[in-house]
């Protein structure tokens, strides 16, 4: 038994030692050695290209730039199938090295003519979060949108979607596509980031995405801009971190001051404050002293508002912090109304060292137009003019200096775009030789290929035949639709001024009433019809308008109840509308209406003298179920079937209102363009329930 055991363990020992040293750096190391004495460069860039990897997880960057580099310059440069990955990874780990120096961002400039090359997906992922970020806050916004574009294919190809990545794209890409006033962009970001939030974890992530959302609708004026923020705060409490807290409370003070509402502003920076002086977050502490400052300001307490700065400008006398760098120009700004100009122009002097100690143009030139105002106020006109000439002089300069980075931006963009030209036609040479190659061996399986393909065609010719059969007769049935029913009003008014005329002429009032009803009805179908009809055809060539933002369900109700008030009264149905106030949809403002329209009026033109038509929602996860139910006469089971389609049986109203079929067609296509569904359900004799679902906000 010992000696089975014995030869079990010298069998397998040299697996043991192998799987033991297989992942350290050692053996790594001795492995590059041997390769490079045998100059066996594929081994040694594969040895090597693990062996950054690993010095990479353990945080050892340095280590993996030095070797890469050492690789680099053993490698051969006619090997580059082996070199250019290699290069890649140099140039992205020298960027991680120190990624919060913006003089590195041409190491990515770099990397990035090698990403071709790359093969690993979440290598490629990973760099371009990085590039795109670097390039964001070197506010060269364009570029950076065109490199978080690239990313979201590549998320969404993945077996395994990793949808805490995929928030973070959507919160990166709403910020940029909002700097470059692609509003439209923006709001579709802000839908998707909401939408895969339901499926993520990153907490931080995900309160990032409602505070940039928020931010979005601010910009856009739209309403929702307060709801995001406290929905980002109630996350942030509920599953985040004290600093997410912290920065919705900060957002949520901003708005209240923006909207001159200070007091409430105090309350939830104050929280901010208290969780924040915990966690010692000097910064943000000083950020928010300065807001709080600011709302004591706009609540007339010029005094509190003095004494919070002071007491930043004594914080920031002692340690520079990154909220400083315009502290003495607030101080300055507070004092305007109540103090003296020397005052003022103490401050604003102070503030001009600042400014040209950190170079900060844009801050100096504002300080500079200030302090002439205070010149002014002294009547100190030469010595105003002196600042005012220095302030338009910063402003000219700063002017130059966008045009310039423009202008480099656009030739870096440029440089990259040629790149890639270039090596795309080298990869499309390569595949032309190697296509002639195999072109002789195609040529026999083609022609298999074709009989089957002719066979296949056969079939779908077949296929294709009948369905335009299906059309023609669905085209037929449409036409004599709108021929029967513009020709039936249109019919009912030929005559109408003789008849009028003639009940003038006779003193018949009575009759006169009745014909003017008459008139009103016909139209309002006429209308309704032509209406159905412009917007279904709008929607088969994809033209109808798609802007969705946040709808408030109930007042949408109120006002298509309002409009068949008096239709519903000559019926003596009662209608109710049992939304709450607080259910909002994400949806397109005149869709929702258009359906709500059809749907009530149906559900009217329906139900017997006496009855009841009611309105009201259910949340179910993302989507709200709108439901508009009646006590009408129902539909039997056929007819179910085939309700929003046109091969459909028409029948009149309860007091014989005629309709065109088109309204409950337009329904489903209109709630199918907002991402929703509709269905039905009824009992003959009992009433009818028509649902539809939309997304929430």
């Amino acid at each position: 038994m010992s000696k089975l055991f014995c030869s079990i363990v010298y069998l397998f020992l040299p697996l043991l030692i192998f799987c033991q040293n297989e992942k350290t750096p050692n053996q790594w190391r001795q492995n590059l050695a041997q390769f490079e004495s045998s100059k066996n460069y594929k081994s040694y860039a594969i040895a090597l290209d693990d062996l950054s990897d690993f010095y990479l997880a353990n945080e050892h960057i340095d280590s993996a730039i030095f070797y890469l580099s050492e690789g680099l310059h053993f490698i051969p440069d006619d090997q580059k199938s082996l070199k250019d990955p290699l290069t890649f990874k140099f140039h992205h780990f020298s960027y991680l090295q120190d990624r919060e120096d913006l003089k590195l961002i041409p190491h990515l400039d770099t990397a990035y003519q090698y990403y071709s090359k790359i093969i690993d997906q979440q290598q490629k992922i990973d760099f371009l979060f990085d590039y795109g970020i670097a390039l964001k806050m070197a506010i060269k916004m364009d570029f950076s949108f065109l490199i978080f574009s690239k990313i979201e294919p590549l998320c969404l190809n993945q077996s395994k979607i990793d949808y805490d990545q995929l928030v973070r794209l959507y919160s990166l890409l709403l910020t940029t596509s909002s700097e470059l006033s692609k509003y439209e962009e923006a709001l579709e970001y802000a839908r998707k980031g909401i939408e895969v939030s339901k499926k993520s974890t990153d907490y931080s992530s995900i309160v990032n995405l409602y505070l940039d959302n928020g931010y979005l609708f601010g910009i856009l004026k739209m309403e929702g801009e307060m709801e995001s923020y406290q929905r980002a705060a109630q996350i942030a409490e509920d599953f985040g971190t004290h600093d997410d807290l912290a920065r919705a409370n900060i957002n949520l003070g901003y708005y209240y001051n923006t909207i001159n509402q200070p007091k409430k502003a105090l309350q939830v920076l104050q929280t901010s404050k208290d969780i924040l002086s915990e966690l010692k977050n000097e910064d943000a502490v000083l950020s928010i002293n300065r807001e709080m400052a600011n709302s004591y300001f706009i609540n007339s307490d010029t005094l509190s508002a003095i004494k919070t700065i002071n007491e930043c400008i004594q914080k920031c006398e002692v340690k520079y912090l990154a909220g400083c760098k315009s502290i003495y120009y607030d101080m300055a700004y507070f004092m305007k109304t109540s103090f003296p100009p020397d005052t003022l122009s103490f401050y604003l002097k102070k503030q001009l060292k600042l400014s040209e100690k950190l170079g900060d143009q844009w801050l100096l030139g504002h300080t500079y137009d200030f302090l002439a105002m205070q010149e002014e106020r002294k009547k100190n006109f030469e010595q105003a003019l002196e600042y005012y000439i220095k302030a338009v002089e910063i402003r000219d300069s700063i002017n130059t200096a966008d045009l310039e980075a423009k202008l480099a931006e656009e030739r870096t963009k440029q440089q990259v775009e040629y790149f890639q030209v270039n090596q795309e036609r080298a990869e499309l040479k390569s595949q032309v030789l190697s296509y002639r190659n195999q072109l002789f061996g195609a040529v026999a399986l083609g022609l298999m290929f074709i009989l089957a393909v002719g066979g296949y065609l056969f079939f779908q010719l077949s296929k294709a035949r009948k369905q335009l059969e299906q059309l023609n007769e669905t085209k037929d049935r449409f036409f004599g639709i709108i021929a029967h029913d513009i020709r039936s009003p249109i019919t009912a008014l030929d005559g109408v001024g003789e008849q009028m005329a003639f009940y003038l002429m006779k003193n018949e009032k009575a009759k006169l009433h009745r014909l003017a009803d008459r008139i009103v009805n016909t139209s309002r179908r006429l209308s309704s019809l032509l209406d159905n009809l412009l917007n279904w055809a709008l929607l088969q060539k994809g033209m109808i308008p798609y802007h969705p933002a946040s709808v408030k369900v109930k007042s949408i109700i109120d006002e298509n109840m309002e409009l068949y008030q008096e239709v519903a009264e000559v019926k003596g149905i009662k209608l109710s509308n049992e939304v709450s106030e607080n259910v909002k949809v994400f949806a397109d403002l005149s869709a929702v209406s258009t359906i709500t329209r059809n749907l009530i009026n149906n559900a009217i033109k329906f139900t017997e003298k006496g009855g009841f038509v009611s309105v009201s929602t259910e949340t179910i996860k993302d989507k709200v179920y709108i439901k508009i139910n009646d006590t009408g006469t129902g539909i039997n089971a056929e007819m179910l079937n085939k309700l929003f389609t046109l091969n459909k049986t028409r029948r009149k109203g309860t007091s014989n209102e005629k309709g065109s079929g088109l309204g409950l067609l337009l329904c489903k296509d209109l709630v199918e363009l907002n991402k929703g569904t509709i269905s039905a359900t009824s009992k003959v004799g009992t009433g009818s329930s028509f649902i539809f679902s939309l997304p929430t906000i």
